[in-house]
């Protein structure tokens, strides 16, 4: 997602694990922990454009990789901060906010390297869109209370409720991926492979992707609350496969359709 939401959940996460002694270390410490795994960015090569995108939400987004890159935010903001905070709390503060940046992007559709180094798999469970200020505002306002009154229940409070709504969003991914089969069913297709992307919104519209035979076919859901659903939009296009193409695997752009 965002780094702005990536931030906020850091921060109201550092705060909620504080709650009687919030401060404004602590919470830059869950901040900053929260956005730190996105520096993978850096890694760029001129003679590899693709380099950008192979090693984004790759390792620094890792479960493993947690304690490492949060002591590591929380040890320089310790200095930063000229050792005034104990080290344990900026360290605590520091990863209680890192870890939450790749679970959250798990959440999205890009793809996050949750189970690096044990599996190279880009984990994509299509929960939430990659921007969603219904999911970012309670974030906001949590964090300000807390970081006011020096005490993290309106932090809690936050993480509960955007919790909950991240949770209609689960419940409405199980909705539109069953629409999507029972489309297929009408239609007298067989599904070989089918996913569904929420768009900006509180999870009424889906972007459908499936694939069918030799086609991949695109079109919008509409999955309402009360039961009402709609389609529309439906189109379709031959389904790509890299080894009908006649381009060496060992070739530059060979290797380039493999990483992208």
């Amino acid at each position: 997602m965002d780094p702005l939401t990536h931030g906020l959940l850091g921060g109201v996460t550092a705060q909620a694990l504080f709650r009687k002694k919030v401060n404004l270390a602590i919470t830059t410490a869950g901040m900053l922990g929260g956005m730190a795994p996105d520096l993978d960015i850096l890694i760029q090569s001129k003679t590899n454009p693709l380099l950008m995108f192979e090693y984004h939400r790759n390792f620094t987004h890792s479960l493993a990789f947690i304690p490492l890159g949060g002591a590591f935010v929380g040890f320089l903001l310790w200095l930063l901060w000229r050792r005034k905070p104990p080290l344990k709390t900026m360290l605590l503060a520091a990863i209680a906010g890192y870890a939450t940046h790749g679970l959250l992007d798990a959440c999205t559709s890009y793809g996050t390297m949750l189970y690096w180094p044990f599996s190279r798999e880009r984990i994509s469970w299509d929960w939430i869109f990659i921007l969603d200020p219904f999911y970012t505002f309670p974030l906001l306002v949590g964090l300000w209370i807390s970081l006011r009154r020096k005490q993290g229940n309106a932090a809690l409070s936050a993480l509960v409720l955007t919790s909950l709504y991240l949770g209609v969003g689960v419940f409405q991914h199980h909705r539109a991926l069953s629409y999507q089969q029972a489309l297929a069913e009408q239609r007298g297709q067989s599904l070989q492979k089918g996913r569904v992307i929420p768009m900006l919104g509180p999870f009424l519209i889906w972007r459908s992707i499936e694939i069918t035979g030799e086609q991949v076919q695109v079109e919008a859901l509409r999955v309402g609350y009360s039961g009402a659903k709609k389609n529309w939009g439906r189109s379709s296009l031959p389904h790509f496969n890299s080894s009908s193409v006649p381009i060496p695997a060992e070739s530059i752009l060979g290797r380039d359709m493999q990483i992208f």
